[in-house]
């Protein structure tokens, strides 16, 4: 039973890595950063045979959420610029990674970083925010800061 867990909160991280590094290439899109006000990320969690008809949620899944860059508006050109959080710098500096790089990643590449990202995760100690679905498989984080530095 506790080997389960371990697996159940092993996967939450990977998934939750994968969520974070998804989202990167679709945020260059935005045009606007309001520093004063918040954001909100809901994950579902549903059955591994899940379709159309059978929606069948997962309540008690953990998932964790790390915040592995930060966005700042550039003054000049008014784009979009990331910065890697100091929790991770080590980790790109390792890997001779940068933003760009990661934002021109495949899918493959993706996969590949987080699991070593997963690992990094997990040696470094480093805490995240957790949130566990509810009955109907959603795990919410409300109130994430979008930053502008």
């Amino acid at each position: 039973m506790k080997r389960c867990n371990v697996l159940k909160k092993c996967f939450a991280v990977m998934m939750s890595v994968a969520l974070l590094l998804t989202m990167i290439p679709t945020s260059v899109f935005a045009t606007t950063i309001d520093g004063s006000k918040t954001g909100s990320l809901t994950i579902n969690k549903y059955d591994s045979n899940y379709s159309e008809t059978n929606k069948t949620p997962i309540e008690g899944v953990t998932f964790t959420i790390y915040k592995i860059f930060s966005v700042t508006v550039n003054s000049e050109t008014k784009a979009l610029e990331y910065k890697i959080t100091d929790d991770f710098v080590q980790f790109f500096t390792n890997k001779e990674l940068t933003v760009e790089d990661v934002t021109a990643m495949d899918g493959t590449a993706l996969e590949a970083l987080k699991t070593e990202l997963k690992a990094y995760v997990v040696t470094k100690n480093l805490t995240g925010i957790s949130e566990t679905t509810d009955k109907e498989g959603q795990a919410k984080f409300e109130n994430l800061v979008l930053d502008i530095i």
